[in-house]
């Protein structure tokens, strides 16, 4: 009977050890996918951070280059209205000197 509670012991302080060692193994397991999911998530944040300003970027560019081509524009139509009317001011002195020459002859 003895011998039989000190098998009984040993095997209540194995089965005790091995629940340890598992709770042990178990919890520096999930501490190190804790580990590995905080950093895999602060390079995802850094990604979208990264994201974020490239798209930032792109739309000021965009809203810059679109800017410029309206100025562009508005430019060429003013110099386009200033030649227009440097022509038209050109072929009515023309005319007004054609009139003058044809009233005189």
């Amino acid at each position: 009977a003895a011998q039989l509670k000190a098998s009984e012991e040993e095997l209540a302080r194995v089965r005790q050890e091995f629940e340890e060692q598992i709770v042990g193994i178990i919890t520096e397991s999930a501490w190190k996918l804790q580990q590995r999911a905080t950093e895999h998530m602060a390079e995802v944040q850094d990604l979208r951070a990264r994201f974020e300003e490239a798209v930032r970027t792109r739309d000021e560019e965009s809203q810059k280059w679109a800017q410029r081509a309206e100025e562009t524009d508005a430019r060429h139509a003013d110099e386009l209205a200033d030649q227009s009317l440097r022509y038209k001011t050109l072929f009515d002195d023309m005319a007004a000197s054609a009139a003058a020459e044809a009233a005189s002859a």
